[in-house]
């Protein structure tokens, strides 16, 4: 209830992490696989959708205020594959699937906290990317025992 009006109040709220959250919120209690497909579409979808000319311009970007190496100043070109692979072992099963997605997810969303932070930009998105890694590990819990 409390979302709803937070959400009535500013409607520039109505982004993808509200969606997320509250999907999650309706089919996470005790049930760690539906939690794992909506998880594996999110990653899947954000993999493809990076598939195109302009994610050059915004990787450049991401990585322009850290001090990496001429040898790596192009690894975002990584970003979209796994994504797409993080993705796809969140939508399968198993234990050494879930281990990949947990890898994957973990990595992604750090990485991207480090960029945005040295960026000084986008701060609604860094507790998101922290709950991602967080719900990840939650949502695979019942695949490693």
């Amino acid at each position: 209830m409390s979302v709803l009006l937070v959400t009535a109040s500013d409607l520039l709220r109505l982004q993808p992490w509200l969606y997320q959250y509250l999907l999650i919120a309706c089919i996470a209690a005790g049930r760690p696989r539906p939690t794992r497909w909506v998880l594996g579409g999110i990653f899947l979808w954000a993999g493809i959708s990076k598939i195109n000319p302009n994610f050059d311009i915004v990787g450049q970007w991401l990585l322009s205020n850290l001090p990496l190496p001429d040898r790596l100043q192009k690894i975002y070109h990584l970003l979209p594959g796994m994504e797409i692979a993080a993705g796809l072992a969140l939508l399968g099963e198993g234990r050494i699937l879930g281990w990949i997605a947990r890898a994957l997810v973990t990595a992604i969303s750090l990485g991207a906290i480090v960029c945005l932070v040295s960026l000084h930009w986008n701060t609604v998105v860094w507790p998101w990317q922290g709950a991602n890694v967080l719900l990840v590990w939650l949502a695979d819990r019942k695949s490693t025992r």
